[in-house]
């Protein structure tokens, strides 16, 4: 027997308005007719529409597809201008076309607002198309389990509950001038992009353990954001308002914060995430600990954030530029940091490996850096704000560079060391751990070694820049430092502290800088191998003699006149020689220059050569007191031999008078008679003029003997 051919019917529910169709053959149209009239359905009309298979419909108080219903075709379910409280839409192991809700009470109100706690829709074990929710209208909840459904659009005004999404696949979901309660997304679900925009306001986001697409949120607020056992992708907030973000055993992409948006906070364990843009917005606490991995953090454009405190974890390079921070505590991190016209209450780095420390102008920060290693402090072009404090403890370090660079606030150094090379980068399998077979495991995995190759590459780019000469890939000027380096250039530093520190095991330049007002204590200082600075140079070295000269006199009279301040005799003495030393070379060049353009001989500078040598030789610019005895003593036995030959008292065929010997003291003696050697003794000429011209010398050479003796001394 043929089996009959199925027919397609159409039920319309006059009373409520709703229009259905559905495929059976005519005796199942005829059984399902009477079930229907048994509920009381008012009419009842069927006619022939196009060919459809398998569907079985209940339209009872719920609208129900069960078995392993389908309907095939471009054919939208459309459900339309109903008013019932409450109802339901349940299926399972069907396939259902897209699916439309236009102007439909399907919730219960109170208080203008829909009464939560009833499902609407309930998916189980089937596959849907697109859903529409339109023209104001409301649902309870979807319930969406071990299903597969398209893409998801609630517009217009319309409200749901919320949605319960578990061990499916959705598409995306766009929601705009809408309300949704919570998302709970959860057992290994799978959903794509998220679109809320136009004044949409979302309960709560909780990801459990699934993976969803990129979240791009604009001009309307959210709740929080719970993500655990999870991954995403980035997230994109414009004009917005959000809670805070838990990120718990996850990987995420990049987070954008813009255009006056506000989010709560952000609080992260063991999870990896991307990089964070914050523009012209207001975000609460980061807090991110328990070996998690971010990427890098800018922070710019009139932007506010509460505080960071950073734990066992790894973040790439922070940068704040026009922005206000609050306090900042981190240790053992591995980045850069970047200010700029930033304001922050207070940075804390312990134990921390610094790349690059840069400060730019406009800034009012407190920064505190103790027990850590830094390739590069670079205070160039910057003015350092009077309420603002760097300070160094305990800190090795690589280059500091201080190039057009004022002092206003607080600067200190405290047992700062050389770092003889830039540090080492950390070896990646030891923060990387192992790679595991879970799906959402091994996704964190890739996603931190992925940001971990790039802090690497992005170190050696460093490294490049630092050491190498000529121009970098970006286009600019490589800093060619090849060695431990403390430039100090066109600038002032103020009352910069130095405590303790190892200023001499450092390559130390110098030009045209104000440092009289520093306070110097313990340590080691620069000595003769202060470099006189010019940038113009490839070896960063000034080549004019005169010049390199002149800047030496500068700073060693400046660190004379330090010392002076603080009562340090010693060390006063020492650079008052150093100042004399090249107080003399200068003299010398311009000198020779003068008698290149024709100048006198015996000129004012001639004498003052003659000065600078003279107390080079007599004890060494007061540095010397035994220096100054050897030539008191030496000069006046060299006029007291040429004494006795002027009055022919020895080189002559006679014996030997010791007691000339014994004279020499009496010579010794400045204010000495002239007949010193006896009335009898025959004088001239010549041994007048020795005798006056050693009373000269020999007392220069006494004065400059009490001079170097008494350095140590009170001035």
């Amino acid at each position: 027997m043929t089996p009959e051919t199925p027919r397609t019917y159409k039920y319309q529910l006059s009373a409520e308005e709703f229009v259905f169709a559905f495929t059976a053959t005519d005796e199942e149209f005829a059984k399902r007719a009477d079930e229907m009239r048994g509920k009381g359905v008012e009419r009842l009309r069927a006619w022939e529409i196009e060919k459809k298979y398998g569907v079985q419909l209940d339209l009872g108080k719920h609208f129900t597809f069960i078995g392993e219903a389908e309907i095939i075709g471009n054919e939208t379910i459309m459900i339309r201008d109903i008013q019932t409280p409450r109802p339901n839409l349940f299926v399972r192991k069907s396939k259902l076309p897209a699916i439309t809700l236009q102007n439909c009470q399907l919730a219960q109100i109170e208080n203008g607002e829909p009464l939560s706690g009833a499902t609407s829709f309930y998916f189980l074990e089937s596959t849907t198309g697109n859903f529409h929710i339109l023209q104001q209208s409301t649902t309870g909840d979807f319930s969406i389990e071990k299903s597969t459904t398209g893409n998801l659009f609630i517009s217009q005004q319309s409200t749901t509950d919320g949605f319960f999404i578990k061990q499916s696949t959705t598409g995306d979901f766009f929601i705009k001038q809408s309300t949704t309660g919570r998302f709970s997304i959860s057992q290994q679900s799978t959903t794509g992009r998220f679109s809320i925009s136009q004044q949409s306001t979302i309960g709560y986001f909780s990801i459990e353990q699934s993976t969803t697409g990129y979240f791009y949120i604009w001009q309307s607020t959210t709740g929080g954001f719970s993500i655990e056992q999870s991954t995403t992708s980035d997230f994109s907030i414009e004009k917005s308002t959000t809670g805070y973000f838990s990120i718990e055993k996850s990987a995420t992409g990049n987070l954008f914060i813009s255009q006056q948006s506000t989010t709560d906070g952000f609080f992260i364990k063991q999870s990896t995430t991307g990089d964070f843009f914050i523009k012209q917005s207001t975000t609460g606490r980061f807090s991110i600990s328990q070996q998690s991995t971010t990427g890098r953090f800018s922070i710019s454009q009139q932007s506010t954030t509460d505080y960071f405190s950073i734990w066992q974890s790894t973040t790439g390079d922070f940068s704040i530029e026009e922005s206000t921070t609050g306090n900042f505590w981190a240790s053992a991190l591995y980045n850069s940091f970047y200010f700029v016209k930033a304001t922050i209450a207070q940075v804390r780095l312990n134990r921390c490996y610094i790349p690059e420390l840069k400060i730019d102008s406009g800034c009012e920060v407190e920064v505190y850096i103790a027990d850590s290693e830094l390739n590069l402090v670079d205070l160039q072009h910057l003015t350092l704000s009077k309420d603002s404090v760097i300070s160094f403890f305990n800190c090795r370090v690589y280059a500091c560079l201080m190039e057009e660079f004022a002092v206003l606030g607080s600067l200190f150094f405290r047992q700062v060391g050389r770092l003889a090379k830039p540090f080492d980068w950390y070896q990646m399998g030891d923060r990387l751990g192992k790679e595991s077979d879970d799906v959402s495991k091994k996704k964190a995995y890739e996603a931190k070694k992925a940001l971990f190759t790039t802090y690497k590459d992005n170190y050696q780019k460093h490294l490049d820049k630092l050491q190498n000469s000529g121009k970098g890939k970006d286009g600019n000027d490589n800093l060619h430092i090849i060695q431990s380096t403390f430039r100090v250039a066109q600038s002032s530093l103020g009352k910069t502290e130095f405590t303790d520190c190892d200023l001499a095991g450092f390559r130390f330049e110098f030009n045209n800088a104000k440092i009289t007002e520093v306070f110097v204590s313990g340590g080691t200082l620069p000595g003769e191998g202060i470099v006189i600075y010019n940038g113009n140079e490839e070896d960063k070295e000034e080549k004019d003699p005169l010049k390199r000269e002149e800047q030496k006199v500068s700073v060693y009279n400046q660190l004379k006149k330090i010392f002076d301040n603080q009562g340090d005799v010693y060390w006063a003495t020492h650079f008052q020689a150093k100042t004399a030393e090249h107080q003399h070379e200068v003299l010398k060049l311009r000198r020779e220059d003068d008698r290149k353009k024709g100048g006198e001989f015996f000129s004012t500078t001639f004498w003052d050569i003659i000065t600078f040598w003279f107390n080079r030789l007599s004890n060494k610019h007061g540095e010397s007191w035994g220096r100054a005895f050897m030539f008191t003593a030496g000069v006046a036995a060299l006029f007291y031999v040429a004494f006795l030959v002027s009055i022919g008292r020895i080189f002559r065929p006679t014996d030997i008078d010791w007691n000339l010997a014994g004279q020499y003291f009496s010579y010794l003696d400045p204010t000495h008679k002239i007949t010193f050697l006896g009335d009898d003794v025959k004088l001239n000429f010549l041994s007048y003029l020795i005798d006056f011209l050693s009373r000269i010398f020999v007392g220069y050479g006494i004065y400059q003997f009490i001079a170097a003796f008494r350095k140590h001394g009170k001035k």
